[in-house]
């Protein structure tokens, strides 16, 4: 059994409870760059233990990548979480500093004993000949990109097919095109079942085994097994073919010049899931 956001859960052999947690012999001031959901639980379990922390965000808001679907009204739960989050350190009386970069300089000036560093990640842009003419994800579903009436989205993983499954309630033609032979791999089962139900029930086209290896201003090219392309016409192309870690050499440098303890914690180290987040988060704070 596992919760995304209980890290406990199946751990109760080590701490039945966060009230059994110890608190820190000997609290250190910490530094968390970054405010996603790894960098929010180690904070909060850093500032449960005793330690002085500063949590860090370059935007202005806390939540990292999932601020992109907090307006969702299907994901409330998560907009509850990251409001809760807020809530605990505040009431932790954890220093929150949002609209600010960190660099050397502030590490520098801060001086902690530990730096945790929470960047998160960055979206995988594959070199795709045309690959300019496509749009990010990220940016339609913060709003910054207005897809057109008919779309392609690049990438049938769960961030493609959930932003389908959007768009085509919306009111637009939507086609995933997905280079492997299923969509959704990696979820489980139910949850892949549940994608596949309500990608045929709001109409959006899948094409597996398709990989793309070009994209024009108005379509993509696919090719097959045997060699023959294929061109699928739409007004907006959508890159989701994933993440990857966000490189902060400077940043890792800086923080062992100082710090006594450094931390590569969430999606800075490797993208994953929200419960890889939140458990890597506790696990670092109770360690340090």
């Amino acid at each position: 059994m596992n919760c995304s956001v209980n890290p406990l859960k199946s751990y109760e052999y080590r701490y039945l409870s966060e009230e059994h947690i110890p608190k820190a012999k000997n609290p250190k001031k910490v530094l968390i760059v970054g405010g996603g959901l790894a960098g929010l639980e180690a904070a909060r379990v850093a500032g449960l233990r005793g330690h002085n922390v500063v949590l860090v965000e370059e935007s202005n808001d806390l939540g990292g990548v999932l601020r992109y679907v907090l307006n969702e009204k299907i994901k409330w739960r998560i907009k509850r979480l990251i409001e809760w989050y807020g809530c605990v350190l505040c009431n932790q009386d954890i220093e929150v500093k949002l609209n600010t970069k960190v660099d050397a300089d502030i590490i520098q000036k801060e001086n902690p004993d530990v730096v945790i560093l929470a960047t998160g990640s960055d979206p995988l842009i594959p070199k795709i000949p045309g690959v300019e003419n496509a749009v990010l994800a990220e940016d339609v579903l913060s709003g910054k990109t207005q897809p057109g009436k008919s779309v392609i989205i690049i990438g049938g993983g769960l961030v493609g097919c959930e932003l389908a499954i959007k768009l085509s309630n919306e009111g637009h033609n939507v086609t995933i095109i997905e280079a492997l032979p299923q969509i959704a791999m990696g979820e489980p089962i139910l949850s892949r079942m549940g994608i596949i139900k309500l990608l045929d029930k709001t109409g959006v086209r899948v094409l597996t085994c398709a990989p793309v290896v070009e994209i024009h201003k108005s379509g993509v090219e696919t090719v097959n097994n045997l060699g023959i392309r294929s061109l699928f016409k739409a007004d907006t192309i959508i890159l989701s073919v994933g993440r990857k870690a966000k490189v902060e050499t400077d940043l890792m440098k800086a923080s062992k010049k100082v710090a006594r303890e450094v931390y590569l914690i969430g999606d800075a180290k490797q993208p994953r899931k929200i419960i890889d987040a939140v458990r890597e988060g506790f696990w670092t704070g109770v360690s340090i």
